[in-house]
């Protein structure tokens, strides 16, 4: 009876698109400004209401998170940049706070010796640390302080008469970048000194800001985040092609990371409109909106890649995080054309608690990927999107069902496949 059961509900379709990300725990409700990693840990800077901030800490790739105990009271995080094993937070009132050991011991500067003093950016290349104040400290003159010995001198950096507020940085190679709201600057001294492309070509607002949001080079050309949407530049940034994606003024890219040949953007918009986790194949020609699983109207600040996981940082929602296997392809092996729907056995079996589920698709289609228990109930659908012909990988994580055995099943196109997993704890 229990086999006629389970053979009935596999070979129902379905037709329902389900969560991929997921809610990582101690995160729920908070606002994320940025995620970074320093060797195995996660760290992630919180600006809450009320400017109350927190840093929150990963040990076991995302999971879980606690909050760290600095020794200093703490604002609202508004950046966060690493080097080496060294991590530096930005706050809204109370300096730059670091750590040069992983988070085990802490240190505090208010770099202009300015009591209050908010540091609003900091961003790093090489072993120079800079930040960006909201005061002024005369006779410096100056907003913007390094330090090249882990925070044990702050000294004033004069930027000319460029005069740009950075809003995103990204080092490759020698070059330094930053997107800010003049466009791209450079470096080639880890930030000492810069200059100003001609940034021709990029929208503007009514003030003349060309604002860049966000970063990242592939092949020698720059890609960014603007007004309404995206653009790139082929020559160093001093002309730019840019793409009306329907952005508001209040909404843009704010942070790419790249794995396994896709590049993910992440998008802020306050108002929901247009925001969450984008990903682009193509840099930037098509995108496609990845949101499955993050609240209804998702703002999302920051991402990382960590291990087989993406994290997105949302406002005031949390940390979530989606196996890269759910959005990322292995490709085809030995250029081979793949000619059948067909679902491999899953790897390792027994497992315990991931385990990889290997599939193949001869054509462009919508495949649902799904686990069900030994009475045919299901459990979780692992993916229900549209894939192009190729191999691909889904990861499911057992952590919190017990040892038995499990069904695997890919259906598509009126076909479907089943597999028999055995988890043992």
């Amino acid at each position: 009876m229990k086999k006629l059961l389970l053979l009935i509900i596999l070979i129902l379709p379905l037709n329902v698109s389900f969560c991929q990300w997921t809610l990582c725990n101690g995160t729920a409700g908070d606002n994320i400004k940025k995620i970074i990693k320093v060797n195995n840990t996660l760290f992630a800077g919180v600006a809450n209401t009320s400017f109350a901030g927190r840093i929150l800490k990963s040990t076991d790739n995302g999971a879980n998170w606690d909050s760290v105990s600095t020794g200093f009271i703490l604002s609202a995080i508004f950046d966060v940049t690493v080097t080496g094993n060294s991590v530096y937070f930005g706050t809204y009132e109370r300096g730059v706070v670091w750590s040069t050991n992983e988070g085990l011991t802490w240190q505090q500067s208010f770099v202009n010796g300015i009591n209050g003093n908010g540091v609003f950016n900091v961003i790093s290349s090489g072993n120079i640390i800079i930040t960006r104040s909201n005061t002024v400290n005369p006779p410096a003159n100056t907003v913007y302080h390094y330090t090249s010995d882990n925070g044990a001198n702050w000294l004033p950096l004069y930027i000319g008469t460029l005069g740009f507020i950075p809003n995103y940085s990204y080092n490759s190679d020698s070059l330094f970048f930053v997107a800010s709201q003049k466009g791209v600057a450079i470096s080639g001294n880890h930030g000492l000194n810069w200059s100003m492309p001609t940034n021709a070509g990029l929208p503007a607002f009514p003030d003349g800001r060309k604002s860049l949001f966000a970063m990242y080079m592939s092949n020698g050309n720059l890609y960014a985040g603007c007004i309404h949407g995206f653009a790139y530049s082929t020559d160093m940034g001093n002309n730019w092609v840019s793409t009306n994606m329907g952005f508001s003024d209040f909404c843009a890219f704010t942070d790419f990371k790249t794995a396994n040949g896709v590049v993910f953007g992440s998008v802020a918009n306050s108002a929901g409109a247009n925001a969450g986790v984008y990903k682009t194949t193509n840099n930037g020609v098509n995108w496609t909106v990845m949101n499955s699983g993050l609240t209804s109207n998702p703002s999302v600040s920051s991402l990382i890649v960590s291990g087989d996981y993406l994290f997105a940082g949302s406002d005031y929602d949390g940390i979530f995080r989606m196996p890269l296997s759910l959005v990322t392809t292995t490709g085809n092996q030995n250029n081979e054309i793949v000619k059948e729907y067909s679902l491999s056995q899953n790897y390792p079996n027994p497992f315990n608690p991931e385990t990889k589920i290997g599939f193949e698709v001869p054509k462009s289609s919508v495949v649902n990927v799904s686990v069900y228990d030994i009475n045919g109930k299901l459990l979780e659908t692992l993916s229900n999107q549209v894939y192009n012909p190729g191999k691909y990988e889904v990861v499911w994580n057992a952590d919190k069902y017990p040892s038995g055995t499990y069904f695997c099943r890919m259906s598509s196109q009126g076909i479907g496949q089943t597999v028999k997993m055995l988890l043992i704890k």
